[in-house]
């Protein structure tokens, strides 16, 4: 048996530079000196990595590897099959192995380290065989119940395309899923397709629409998946007629590459007669729509709805903005209340959404951060490229200015979301307030996808612990935490459809299970354009819209 805390006591400069990265190292160093110590770095790692974390992780497990013993790693290897592989030595065979969930080599691996293999929730979806029944109290509020009927009466005329526009936490995915079980009920047996570009949007619909269902629907359907390994292959085997199928626009996309893969993309949609879009606005790129029309012109009559807070491509680009009004044929359904000239005036005023405080975070960037940007030139029709969003992300100084304001917004919030500009700094913020004692923890598209399931799950836990979620790029939109009240948008953006959707992440009031005040602060680069004001932004593309009509 092995030790990988004695294993890992072996590493030189190097190897701790390479588990605990370049900038958390600085960063750590310029909040404590005494970590200027090797010796102090190394009981750094343990702090923030759990010993199992060295043979999860790929990265962390090749820097375990490369601290073994000859003898030690032969032993390993051996045991393996490496005498069996065409690897060279035993070192490039034991970090060129995969591990598979549940399987013995796994279990041979934790063995040999004396770890018990950590209980793993394994996500729905991940097979085939992704089809269940759903067998049948789900109320609606006055205003989402007006925008069903109103929804109604224009789906049914011609060319039978429309767009729902609904603020950001006023419900949409609840009122049109009350709008699909009455469609379901009156038709069958029909079918409805639910697309989405997110596995967190996917997931979201799959599970509102079973609680649903199960409460307004007449009959036993199917509900399919059609996103990450779920293949279109298998619902065609059982020509599912009748239900809804959920599908990633990433896994119909890559349909469109082959002849085969238009085929059975149209042989699906023979039966599908009413298509939903989540986030309309990215209707119109390119192979978004192609999709859709496919789906769309495979049965005359085909019903579309696109849903969106945020019914435009851009802030300030009028011709995508048309571009998308007149795929939905320049129709909109829009929350009407009585006696509100802004229906978000209205949600606030009676709790469903926050009354939110907006602060600004006001920083000035280093001379090498500024030195970068002055050599760039900024388009306001296209948002900040990674290049520079990793460079504020580099920027330690910045980094430690967002983790004190996260500090502050503990003192009074216990669920707080963080969206940073890079994945490198949503990982130190979080690994750096973890060490100062808070519950914290980094979502980016490097985590892997149960761990990102455990952390999203815990921080939905309905209790007083402070929680803190950073991420990058990953919790925009399909993620459903109510009792969230504070967000820091300290991912700079010129896009009005991202920053309400960061935005909303916290903005749940309380009729809507949320917080009767929530706090958004966001920083502002004085070295990059800021951003506009955001306080007319639900009424922001109206124009586009009421033109011609």
């Amino acid at each position: 048996m092995f030790s990988v805390k004695n294993i890992i006591s072996r590493a030189d400069e190097i190897t701790i530079q390479n588990i605990l990265g370049e900038q958390l190292i600085k960063l750590v160093q310029l909040l404590d000196t005494s970590y200027q110590k090797t010796a102090n770095l190394k009981s750094l790692i343990f702090q923030i990595y759990q010993e199992s974390s060295f043979l999860d992780n790929r990265d962390l497990r090749i820097n375990l590897i490369n601290l073994l013993k000859f003898k030690e790693v032969k032993l390993i290897a051996d045991t393996l099959g490496y005498l069996s592989s065409n690897e060279s030595d035993e070192y490039t065979f034991l970090k060129k192995k995969k591990f598979v969930l549940g399987s013995e080599d796994e279990l041979i691996f934790y063995n040999f380290f004396n770890i018990t293999i950590p209980k793993r929730t394994y996500e729905e979806g991940t097979n085939f065989s992704s089809i269940e029944n759903v067998v049948s109290d789900y109320q609606l509020f006055p205003h989402q119940r007006r925008a069903v009927n109103d929804l109604v009466s224009k789906l049914d005329k011609y060319p039978n395309r429309v767009l729902l526009h609904m603020p950001t936490g006023s419900g949409k995915t609840r009122t049109t899923m009350s709008l699909l079980a009455d469609y379901l009920r009156t038709r069958e047996p029909t079918l409805i397709i639910w697309l989405a570009s997110t596995e967190e949007l996917c997931l979201q619909a799959y599970h509102e629409f079973q609680k649903a269902w199960s409460k307004l629907g007449n009959r036993t359907i199917d509900i399919a998946k059609l996103w990450g390994n779920t293949d279109i292959q298998y619902l065609l085997n059982i020509n599912i007629k009748d239900g809804l199928i959920v599908a990633g626009f990433q896994k119909l996309t890559h349909y469109l590459n082959t002849t085969i893969g238009l085929k059975k993309l149209s042989m699906i949609s023979t039966n599908i007669s009413f298509i939903v879009v989540d986030e309309a606005h990215q209707s119109i790129a390119d192979k978004y729509q192609s999709v859709i029309e496919i789906i769309y012109n495979s049965n005359p009559y085909t019903r579309l709805l696109g849903l969106s807070a945020t019914p435009g491509r851009t802030w300030n680009d009028i011709d995508e903005d048309k571009k998308l009004a007149l795929f939905y044929n320049k129709e909109k359904v829009t929350l009407q209340i009585d006696n509100y000239s802004n229906p978000v005036d209205y949600l606030i005023d009676n709790d469903y959404i926050a009354n939110v405080k907006y602060r600004n975070l006001v920083y000035s960037n280093d001379s090498e951060v500024t030195k970068h940007l002055n050599m760039h030139q900024f388009d306001d029709n296209k948002d900040y490229s990674k290049e520079i969003l990793n460079l504020l992300g580099k920027d330690s100084n910045r980094n430690i200015e967002i983790i004190y304001e996260i500090i502050r917004l503990a003192k009074g919030h216990k669920r707080i979301i963080v969206f940073a500009p890079s994945v490198e700094s949503s990982e130190i913020i979080a690994t750096i307030l973890r060490l100062k004692g808070y519950l914290a923890n980094s979502v980016t598209s490097n985590t892997e996808l149960t761990l990102r399931r455990s952390i999203i799950d815990n921080f939905r836990l309905n209790d007083d612990s402070i929680r803190i979620i950073c991420n990058y790029g990953v919790l925009t939109t399909g993620f459903d935490a109510p009792k969230t009240s504070a967000a820091v948008i300290a991912r700079p953006t010129l896009s009005l459809v991202l920053y309400s959707q960061m935005i909303g992440r916290a903005i749940r009031g309380k009729k809507a299970g949320g917080n009767d005040i929530a706090e958004v602060v966001t920083v502002v680069d004085t070295e990059l354009p800021g951003f506009r004001s955001v306080a007319d932004s639900f009424y922001n593309w109206e124009d586009v819209w009421d033109e011609f009509s």
